[in-house]
């Protein structure tokens, strides 16, 4: 079925939860509000994001990130770039074949746990102020992990929003895969940073990038009909995010950057998000 708008928020850790946050306080504060989108799609971080959009306002949620008053975040002790290159190289072998990848990746991130997975929850439930699916779609994007399978976590899925939201940011290596059911599933932003396709019934898609990295080749192009908009971190926010996206001392920094970016951007979002409604 056919709708009008939806808004993409993609993967980019914890600062590109803060980043996300300001460019739409910052899109909100100049009067264009894409948070009224029919759809909205969150993976990874973004489902953060998405999830917290969709319950509460805004300014509030950019304030919190600014004054570190938001939900604690633990500095971590990884190689992040050494983990992100183990994944790609799998990725890099098995690129005919997504699932094949996906499930060599569950494989390691089914080895060991650095942090109990009931502590992971907790920490998302931190992030969220309200633990129920909103009444307006909402769609989670993770990955089974011994199947390898996409998984798109709803309303109707049956799988409540803290442990949607936990499965989608669970990066392989760093954090737990979560337990649903019988099953254990891991970040969904390793198919896609973003998933756009997941709203690949929406003629207009603004897609809030935060990193980009390459698609794996089972995910659906954007159709001739499909009008999409992308905004992905410029100059000043990359400076603030790539040093290291999941420190959160930088927080409050990605957050003004991103509503720097937010306002800037405001007219040319106002235009295609307006365009024929």
């Amino acid at each position: 079925m056919s709708i009008a708008r939806a808004l993409v928020l993609g993967g980019g850790g914890v600062l590109g939860i803060s980043w996300e946050t300001g460019v739409l306080a910052g899109l909100a504060g100049e009067g264009v509000e894409v948070t009224d989108a029919e759809l909205i799609v969150g993976t990874s971080a973004g489902a953060t994001v998405a999830a917290q959009v969709s319950t509460g306002a805004v300014q509030g949620l950019y304030r919190a990130q600014i004054d570190q008053t938001a939900a604690r975040e633990p500095k971590l002790d990884v190689d992040l770039p050494a983990i992100l290159k183990q994944i790609g190289d799998i990725v890099a072998h098995r690129q005919s074949d997504p699932e094949a990848a996906r499930r060599e990746i569950g494989r390691i991130a089914l080895e060991c746990d650095r942090v109990p997975e009931s502590e992971r929850r907790a920490l998302i439930g931190e992030r969220l102020s309200v633990h129920d699916w909103p009444e307006r779609r909402l769609a989670v994007p993770a990955i089974e992990a011994r199947t390898g399978r996409f998984t798109v976590f709803d309303r109707e899925s049956g799988v409540g929003l803290v442990e949607a939201v936990a499965a989608s940011s669970a990066i392989p290596l760093i954090w737990p895969a979560v337990t649903i059911g019988s099953e254990r599933f891991y970040d969904g932003g390793i198919r896609s940073a973003t998933n756009v396709d997941v709203a690949r019934h929406a003629r207009r898609r603004l897609i809030l990038a935060p990193l980009r990295m390459t698609d794996m080749a089972d995910c659906i192009p954007q159709a001739d009909d499909q009008d999409d908009l992308w905004i992905e971190p410029d100059e000043r926010s990359s400076m603030v995010i790539g040093a290291d996206p999941m420190n959160p001392d930088f927080r409050p920094a990605a957050a003004r950057a991103g509503f720097a970016q937010g306002v800037r951007t405001a007219e040319v979002v106002r235009s295609f998000w307006n365009d024929g409604t």
